[in-house]
């Protein structure tokens, strides 16, 4: 196997890694919001760096049975999100919370 082979890796482990920006905590924010109002809609500079809106946001998955790790970074947050103890996407984590709420929506309906 060629080494750049060995090297891809595909979206869903992508999102594994890549989550946490403050562009991402806002996602966060406006995703549970419009899911079930457990966080007000924050903006991305409402995130940066700023450790009360890292404890909402988690407290917000929180009440969907998602469990996130944010990580300091240099340049912001890694979040991983875990479901029953194993890490899996903020993509599933989303998944999952639409299922627990009963109310399904498409991203254009909660990311504007």
């Amino acid at each position: 196997m060629k080494t750049q082979e060995m090297n891809k890796i595909d979206f869903e482990q992508l999102d594994m890694v890549a989550g946490g920006k403050a562009t991402d905590m806002q996602a966060d924010s406006r995703f549970l919001n419009s899911l079930n109002g457990s966080v007000e809609r924050m903006g991305m500079f409402d995130c940066w760096l700023n450790v009360e809106a890292k404890r909402k946001i988690a407290a917000a998955w929180a009440t969907v049975g998602i469990s996130v790790q944010q990580d300091d970074l240099f340049f912001g947050y890694s979040n991983r999100y875990f479901l029953d103890g194993k890490q899996i996407s903020v993509e599933e984590a989303r998944q999952h919370a639409m299922k627990v709420a009963r109310h399904q929506m498409t991203e254009a309906g909660w990311n504007y």
